[in-house]
């Protein structure tokens, strides 16, 4: 086993026959301990722990620059953490504390670059095939692991172009047939969807999951894109300036966002500033005065945290959980407040609106048309599950 701490520091590394092994079965299948990894000036990550069952897909989700592809370079081995640890399987492939850093080579992990990072001079075929000949498998077993994987990612007919042939989805699918080709344990994926088109991103993004799910294979991958991470992840990590500060399935960060960072994050979001008038004791849900241009109206909220009357709070309303009602209609619900409707657009989808209360703009989704006209008084509420009390 390598064990030198000078070693680490200058990138050394163990054999790839030479792992340290963790409890056989021990879950989960990949933990990520206290990682840390430092820049000068500005960025690298900060004591990341996180962790991924077998065969899920795990996000890291954050704004440019958080440490998010600093995590995932760590995990693939390029870059030397200053501390921290990785166990993969039953294999420890980091651990500072004990001098161990295993190269990337010598790790079991697939990895799907931002930029595709094709050969240009080769074929689909020898470029998905390359990683199988650095191993030294047989002819024969490269000629049946390539094809076969080249028809699950939809490019068996294109195996003799080169890259300059193919369109930026086909070469992605490359590069996603290259990094599993040789069925690695962990797969990494650094935003590897950036570079495409809408239309594109869309359905590598459902190509991506589709192989994921089929192949059973752990996977981590970086974004920044909210919709990516909500439509492809089993758990998100959400990230910010170098630090994990919430994890969960995407409705757990939905439902409760401990902060208006992660909120705002998460897609489109009313963050409405107030105050706490009654917290119940025995109780999550407060009532909360609203600022409003013209003073305050009271609404109730479910607390994600303990708060107490008097304290500085944000309730957030998400667009698609608003209710409207006309002040005539039957059974309108405890804590609607008067508004104005005041912007109404039309979708091929959905009908975004605007309503005005007191004051205070708070945009909403509708998921057909509106019984009302702009100009109209209305009353809008937004269910207590939904309506959620934030302190930070």
């Amino acid at each position: 086993m390598y064990r030198s701490n000078r070693a680490i520091a200058t990138g050394g590394t163990a054999p790839s026959t030479d792992v340290v092994s963790g409890e056989p079965g021990s879950a989960p299948f990949l933990a990520v301990t206290k990682l840390s990894r430092q820049f000068r000036g500005v960025g690298g990550v900060r004591e990341v722990s996180f962790t991924a069952e077998k065969g899920e897909l795990v996000t890291l989700l954050g704004p440019s620059g958080c440490g998010k592809t600093t995590t995932l370079r760590c995990l693939a081995g390029i870059e030397v953490p200053e501390s921290g640890s990785v166990r993969v399987g039953d294999h420890i492939v980091t651990d500072i504390d004990r001098g161990i850093h295993l190269a990337p080579e010598n790790r079991n992990v697939g990895m799907v670059f931002q930029s595709f990072a094709l050969w240009p001079h080769m074929t689909v075929f020898e470029n998905v095939a390359f990683p199988l000949r650095s191993r030294k498998t047989p002819a024969a077993t490269i000629r049946a692991k390539v094809t076969g994987m080249l028809e699950l990612v939809g490019l068996g007919d294109l195996l003799d172009r080169t890259p300059a042939q193919l369109s930026g989805g086909q070469q992605q699918r490359v590069a996603l047939a290259r990094a599993l080709v040789y069925e690695p344990e962990l797969l990494l994926l650094d935003e590897p969807l950036s570079n495409l088109d809408a239309e594109r991103r869309e359905s590598t993004r459902r190509d991506i999951r589709r192989l994921q799910r089929e192949l059973g294979i752990t996977s981590v991958y970086v974004t920044h894109d909210q919709e990516e991470a909500m439509t492809l992840s089993n758990r998100i990590v959400v990230m910010r300036d170098g630090l994990a500060v919430q994890s969960g399935s995407p409705e757990e960060l939905l439902q409760n966002p401990n902060s208006r960072f992660v909120a705002s994050l998460l897609g489109p979001s009313n963050l409405l500033d107030g105050t706490v008038v009654d917290a119940l004791s025995a109780s999550s849900t407060v009532t909360v005065a609203l600022r409003t241009g013209g003073g305050s109206v009271h609404v109730p909220a479910r607390s994600v945290a303990p708060v107490r009357a008097g304290d500085q709070v944000t309730v957030l309303w998400r667009p698609g959980h608003l209710q409207l009602h006309r002040p005539s209609d039957p059974g309108v619900p405890d804590g609607a407040v008067g508004a104005t409707l005041v912007d109404v657009r039309l979708g091929a989808v959905m009908t975004e609106y605007v309503v005005d209360i007191d004051g205070l703009a708070v945009r909403g989704f509708a998921l057909r048309d509106l019984p009302m006209a702009v100009g109209d008084r209305v009353l809008v509420s937004c269910p207590l599950a939904y309506s959620v009390c934030l302190t930070s």
